[in-house]
């Protein structure tokens, strides 16, 4: 790699990350920057790599450079303290770039764009890290000072307090470092293949023996490694879907066949489960979400998986629109804090708060309620969410259902599985009226 093209991606990834924390999610801030710097090839993929590992790493990252530092990181400017962060987590977690030009691509990067005081402090402390670099990554650097189990948990597993006590709340301290192990890494790429398409299932057959297989089912995958071009190609001929086998399962688990027709997908995002229930025969589907352009990206994944066409419109499931015909089955996959995918969007570490949680749990209650007084007798409502708080998943379940009991009765629960090799977890649930 030459020196342009680690300068072009290691700006491109500093870039990535102000816009991340400027309220962009981290995927689409990445997909901006790509395109608007006309970044291809390894560079992208470098790219990438040092933004994610960034947020898979942050908390840990600046542990590392607060107790190297002589004064209070808040007396840093943000994007020196970043800088710093990210050289830190090329020297400890890469190896594809000798340390001395990582550490003097940063130096100069924070004379050029700070002062060379800084400068002089990054040179330092970078220095440290590449001498102390083993020590780093044992257990007993993040616990000199004794701290607390959660405060340890949160430097070594870079996650902050609050969600490491949820986590401790839930599970056994062996499964929430399970949990929080995972979270540092990146997850499997799932797979869902289209049983529509012709030469689906020799694909699957090929992919399976092209990379490593964590788990399968029998329309999907998780794979370690796959083969990209492969499977861009099978893409562009509607043969497969990148989706979580995690978010795949959770749907499959409270048995799609079982539900009558017609069903609604009352919050379809870009119609990832839409396209499933799809693939699995459900024709007379509706499907909805809040977001125009959300709605737009669905009607362009059913194009591209050449399904049929169904009823798609904007709507807020809070309020359904919906007419004479009632739905037999609903779906609904809930906005949510996503604390069960922080191997796949590391950025809610650091963009989540505390305060969120009892804010997205109203607009859940209102959500399920509302679609549960329009769910007639014999109908179900499946509830799916991507993160193990309870208050989001089985106590807000159990609080609906016991407040109104007259609007349904839980026929099936699936809790989050810590011991899941997928690293993402999700939460599901079925209720009969």
């Amino acid at each position: 790699m030459s020196g342009k093209n680690v300068l072009s991606a290691r700006t491109a990834a500093l870039t990535v990350i102000e816009q991340t924390l400027h309220g962009l999610a981290l995927q689409a801030a990445l997909n901006r920057v790509l395109i608007s710097k006309s970044i291809a090839g390894p560079d992208r993929q470098f790219t990438a790599q040092l933004a994610y590992g960034f947020f898979r790493h942050q908390l840990r990252l600046e542990f590392i450079v607060s107790s190297f530092l002589s004064r209070n990181k808040g007396s840093l400017p943000g994007p020196v303290l970043r800088a710093l962060c990210l050289g830190t987590y090329e020297i400890c977690f890469l190896s594809r770039i000798p340390n001395f030009a990582t550490v003097h691509w940063y130096v100069q990067h924070i004379k050029k764009n700070a002062s060379s005081g800084l400068s002089k402090m990054a040179n330092a402390i970078l220095r440290r890290v590449c001498r102390e670099k083993e020590a780093l990554s044992k257990r007993d650097f993040y616990a000199l000072d004794q701290p607390s189990p959660t405060r340890f948990l949160s430097r070594y597993y870079a996650c902050p307090e609050w969600i490491v006590d949820l986590c401790l709340h839930s599970f056994s301290f062996q499964q929430t470092e399970s949990l929080l192990n995972q979270s540092m890494h990146p997850p499997p790429v799932g797979l869902r293949f289209n049983p529509l398409a012709s030469g689906w299932s020799n694909l699957y057959a090929t992919l399976s023996g092209l990379a490593p297989v964590v788990a399968q089912i029998p329309h999907g995958m998780a794979l370690t490694s796959p083969p990209d071009n492969e499977i861009r190609k099978a893409e562009h001929h509607g043969l497969l879907t990148r989706q979580s086998l995690a978010a795949q399962e959770a749907l499959d688990r409270e048995i799609p066949a079982d539900w009558p027709q017609p069903v609604w997908d009352a919050c379809a995002g870009r119609g990832l489960k839409t396209c499933q229930l799809l693939e699995r025969g459900f024709h007379h589907l509706w499907a909805s979400d809040i977001h125009p352009h959300k709605i737009l990206t669905c009607r362009q994944e059913i194009a591209r998986l050449h399904l049929p066409d169904i009823p798609l419109f904007t709507a807020d499931a809070t309020s359904p629109p919906l007419g004479r015909i009632k739905p037999q089955s609903i779906l609904l996959d809930v906005p949510c804090s996503g604390l069960g995918v922080l191997s796949r969007r590391p950025d809610i570490k650091a963009k989540r708060s505390p305060k969120d949680l009892p804010v997205l749990a109203g607009l859940q209650k209102a959500l399920l309620k509302s679609c549960l007084i329009i769910l007639p007798p014999g109908g179900r409502l499946v509830y799916i969410s991507c993160t193990f708080n309870p208050d989001e998943n089985e106590n807000l379940i159990h609080s609906v259902l016991q407040e109104n009991p007259d609007l349904g009765r839980l026929h099936s629960m699936h809790l989050p599985d810590p011991a899941s090799p997928l690293g993402e977890y999700f939460f599901s649930a079925c209720i009969r009226n």
